[in-house]
Parts: C-alpha cells; structure tokens; sequence
C-alpha cells in the first residue's frame, strides 16, 4: 500500500512538474505564431486579388468610377502587410537560429533567399513552358536581348534593371531580393542603435533619398513596413500591445477604431506612409478578431499558407492565358471567386508535386548511399 502511494505521489509530482515547465516555456512565446501570421497573409493575398482584378479595365467596368477606383486601389496594401510579417518573421527566425554576427545572419539571409528565389524559378519555368505552347513566348516579351532579359527575369531583378518581364505582378520580387539581401545589415544596426534604426526607417520614407525611379524598386516606399516588423519582433510588441487590453471587449473595440482610422488615413492621405499604418492596422484586425473564428481562420490559413504561389501565378490565370474563360464569368464577384479558387487550386498542386519529387529526391539518396554502404 505504501508503495503504491509513493507511486502516485511521483505520478503527481512528475505531472506538476511537466505543467510549470510547460508554463514557462508559453511565457517565454509569442501568440504570434505561424498561424496568426499566414492569417494575415490569407487576408493580404484576397486584397491582392481585388486589387489587380478590379483594377483591370478588362474585367470590370467599376474602375471608371472614381469611388470604385479608389476602394480597389486599397488593396494595394497588401504590399505593405506581407513586408510587415517578412520583417518579422525573418528577425524571429533569425533569433532562433541564434544568428548573431554578420557572417552568420548572411548565411541565414540567403537560405531564406534561395528558398524564396527556387520556389519563383519553379512557377517561372512552368508559365514560359505553357506560354511557350500557347502563344505568349519569350521572344515576343524579351524582344532581341533575350537572353540577358531572360535571365535577369529568372532571377526576379527585371523591377530593378528596368527590363522586359514575363509578369508585371513580379516587381516585387526586386523588391523581396534587395530586402533579403540587406537584412543582416538592417538586423546588426536594430541590435546596435534601436533609435537609429528607426530614425533611418522613417526618414527614408519621409524624405525618399535612393535615388531610383518611383516605379522601381520602391525601396522608399516599403522599407518602413519591413523595418516595423523587425521592430516588433525585436520588442515582442504583439503580444505587449495585447496585454494592455484588460478584456476581450475591450480588444475588439480598439482593434476596429484602429482599422478605422488606418483605413481612413490610407484612404485620404495616399499610401506612401499611412500604407504602414493601414496595414497594421489589418494585421491587428486578423490577430484579435479573425483568428478566433472558426472556419474562417482555417481557410485564411490555407490561403496564406498558399499565398507566395498565388502571387508568382495569378496574373497568368485572370490576364494572359485564361482571359477569355474570366470573362464568361461576366460578373467582377464571380471571377473573383473563381480566380481564388484556380489560383488556390494550382498552387496545391505545385506543392504536391514539389512534395513527391522531394521524396523521390529523398528514396534515391537513402538507395545511392545503401549501395555505397554493400560496396
């Protein structure tokens, strides 16, 4: 009998135990995990969408209206949420990796970068190969210099050196590149001088001194959103700003006067630096009152989950090859819907197949090195 006592006695205390270690490992992580932040990657990827597709004098005949014009160029904010939680993302991951010096976030930066960089090649080789067969060939789009304009396009700089590309949707790509790739500079300096970082953010979009065309590159425009993520991730504001709130209520009625005055700022000042602020303000909407819901938040997740695949192909889907089919639609609600659904669909797909050829990668490896083990 004593035995079985003592028994549970170290049943309860082991389970204790577990519970307290358990707690302080919550204490020390964020909410902001990586389903809150494919969330806002769902919404930003819809925004998206609506931008392009109801922006498109083709496909709608709501942009000639200037209430309508405005309300679809709103979407262009989307720019500004995926910068936010790029920032963010790559100084958490970073910090996990315990990626310290220089030479260490480096490496760090450019693994994310060839990962984000082989993923684009991916989607690139399948729409020259379709357009190849369909019309839309390379010679037409990349004129004599094909080869230099094609290469610099397979290497998402076309933004840049202000060359022909196979998509106009893939300026951005310039834009992802030149952030990765001054990322462990930006980190180093935000770990140095948090004060620096910060006045150099907003004085570059404030006063924009690179001097680059306002349709290349952008760097004025956008390096404040991925500062401010990087900002937040260094602070853990997220979750500082959520434990202000003194109740759910309380939350949920400052989170929509917040998206209010984000929105309205954006809508009457432009979007060179309200854009920042709008997007917060969405990311914040998604993190306090979207991700609870049910059923929701799950297909926003697959959607942000999806939505670097969505961005590379969707132009293709809704413009150069599938015009025609869009347009039997007729109704700007009714292709947007089925332009998420295509874009969604084709992007599992790729990841499927990415996902076996990996494992076939992976068998023929195990199988190679087996045989070497026998020799």
């Amino acid at each position: 009998m004593e035995k079985v006592l003592k028994l549970k006695q170290k049943i309860i205390l082991s389970f204790n135990s577990n519970i307290i270690e358990h707690t302080k490992n919550n204490d020390n992580e964020s909410f902001f995990t990586n389903k809150y932040t494919n969330i806002a990657k769902g919404v930003a990827i819809l925004l998206m969408l609506i931008h392009h597709i109801g922006l498109d004098p083709i496909m709608s005949e709501l942009p000639s209206s200037p209430f309508f014009y405005k309300l679809f160029d709103q979407g262009k904010v989307c720019v500004s949420i995926f910068l936010i939680l790029s920032g963010y993302g790559l100084c958490i991951s970073s910090d996990r990796k315990k990626a310290n010096n220089i030479k260490e976030l480096c490496v760090f930066s450019a693994k994310h970068l060839l990962k984000l960089i082989i993923n684009f090649w991916l989607i690139f080789i399948i729409a020259v190969m379709y357009g190849t067969i369909s019309g839309k060939r390379p010679l037409s789009i990349y004129g004599n210099n094909i080869a230099k304009n094609m290469l610099i396009d397979f290497l998402g700089m076309a933004n840049l050196f202000e060359t022909p590309t196979y998509n106009a949707t893939w300026w951005f790509m310039s834009l992802i590149i030149v952030l990765y790739i001054i990322f462990p500079i930006m980190k180093k300096l935000l770990k140095k001088s948090t004060i620096l970082f910060t006045i150099i953010i907003f004085w570059v979009t404030i006063f924009r001194p690179i001097p680059l065309e306002d349709h290349v590159l952008m760097l004025n425009d956008y390096l404040v959103a991925f500062g401010l993520g990087m900002l937040f991730a260094e602070f853990k504001l997220f979750d500082k700003i959520r434990k202000l709130n003194k109740s759910k209520a309380e939350e949920i009625i400052l989170t929509i006067i917040f998206l209010i005055l984000g929105i309205s700022l954006r809508w009457k000042f432009g979007r060179i630096l309200y854009d920042t602020v709008c997007a917060l303000s969405i990311i914040f909407f998604c993190n306090n009152i979207l991700a609870p819901i049910k059923g929701i938040n799950y297909i926003l997740e697959i959607l942000g989950k999806n939505s670097s695949n969505i961005f590379m192909l969707h132009t293709f889907i809704y413009s150069y090859f599938f015009m025609e089919i869009m347009l039997k639609f007729r109704y700007l609600v009714i292709m947007y819907t089925v332009l998420i659904v295509a874009s969604l669909l084709v992007s599992i797909i790729i990841e499927q197949v990415k996902k076996r050829v990996k494992k076939i990668c992976k068998m023929s490896r195990n199988q190679f090195l087996l045989k070497g083990e026998q020799c």
